[in-house]
């Protein structure tokens, strides 16, 4: 029996990532004229379409070097008349044209009468386009492992999506890990299903909501479904770290293995979130998060989940990753349910 489920869960888990998939490489509508002009600290001069300024790198797309990947500190000015966001240092968000600014490193936003921004203090810079799709930025990896000797297998999936806009930030990201050795009673899966949003405020604060669904064998948990929100603040944003602090509630409904009932909890969530990003070859990207989950209506009761991950890149666009996950509860509602689960998993990842 307990196959049969873990077999049908990997299934629709596998099934969303597929789809996943498909529509992040599903073609995108014809992109704008390539007419944006770098100038480099060397006076060299690069013209093309700018398609982002992320982690201290600008990606630019041209018509005969192909594909550029810049370090944002060797770039002396932009002119475009294209209209961008600019998200800065302290979390403040400008939009509009780019060009010189005189002899300072820096870019005047929306023309003359504009704005003067600090190319040091520019931590994001996303072109306004009209096509959704073009706003998207995500990765997709896969890893499997298998050991004769306890004649074990283990394969992983995962998929990453974020969405970003001059008002707020959109992620979907979903998750499988299946251990299966051959024995219905030690079959194991985790599936992880989770969308947030934020709206951006002003000075770096933002309001946050998150939809949740879990599955975890280990912890005897046939699946929860939360729904919460909260407030945040991003404490530190740069070209190479970001690190995040949001708090709020959450109510949670779960269905226990072993058990026709279930049950309903109201939980504060805390999470700090950690990136840290080497834009010089070979690209690294190291990412944490770590939540908190104290019950309130079942005081005494806590939970909590942590995800770091290690991305290598390898090649442009595809990476090997490392992640580690764990999860814990002091008071697993399975009669036969661990109060922890934990791992190692690795794979091959493509970013779009």
């Amino acid at each position: 029996m307990q196959s049969s489920v873990v077999a049908k869960g990997g299934r629709t888990m596998r099934g969303l990532l597929t789809l996943a998939a498909l529509l992040a490489i599903a073609p995108v509508a014809m992109a704008r004229e390539k007419i944006d002009v770098i100038t480099m600290d060397n006076g060299d001069r690069i013209t093309g379409e700018i398609k982002s300024l992320k982690q201290g790198v600008l990606t630019l797309s041209t018509d005969n070097l192909g594909t550029l990947s810049i370090e944002w500190s060797h770039v002396a000015r932009v002119d475009t008349s294209y209209v961008f966001q600019l998200e800065m240092a302290n979390g403040a968000i400008l939009l509009g044209s780019l060009g010189g600014a005189g002899d300072e490193p820096a870019l005047q936003v929306g023309g003359s009468d504009g704005q003067v921004a600090r190319m040091s203090d520019i931590v994001r810079l996303t072109p306004i386009e009209e096509r959704l799709l073009n706003r998207f930025e995500g990765s997709i990896s896969a890893g499997i492992s298998y050991s004769k000797g306890s004649d074990s297998r283990q394969t992983n999936l995962a998929f990453d999506a974020t969405y970003y806009d001059d008002r707020y930030q959109a992620n979907l990201s979903l998750s499988s890990i299946a251990t299966d050795d051959g024995s219905e009673d030690d079959a194991s899966v985790r599936d992880d299903l989770a969308f947030t949003y934020r709206r951006l405020r002003a000075n770096r604060w933002y309001t946050a909501g998150l939809a949740e669904a879990q599955r975890n064998d280990e912890l005897g948990l046939d699946l929860r479904v939360s729904l919460g929100g909260g407030i945040g603040r991003f404490l530190r944003q740069s070209q190479r770290t970001v690190l995040a602090l949001t708090g709020g509630l959450l109510v949670s409904r779960e269905w226990i293995a072993g058990s026709a009932d279930t049950q309903s909890t109201l939980e504060g969530y805390m999470q700090v979130g950690y990136d840290y990003f080497v834009y010089d070859s070979p690209k690294v990207n190291l990412s944490s998060d770590l939540t908190l989950y104290p019950s309130i209506t079942e005081w005494g009761r806590v939970r909590s989940d942590l995800d770091i991950t290690l991305k290598w890149e390898l090649v442009s666009d595809l990476s090997w990753t490392l992640q580690f996950y764990g999860s814990y509860d002091n008071e697993p509602q399975a009669a036969d349910g661990s109060t922890s689960d934990y791992g190692f998993v690795t794979g091959l990842g493509y970013s779009f």
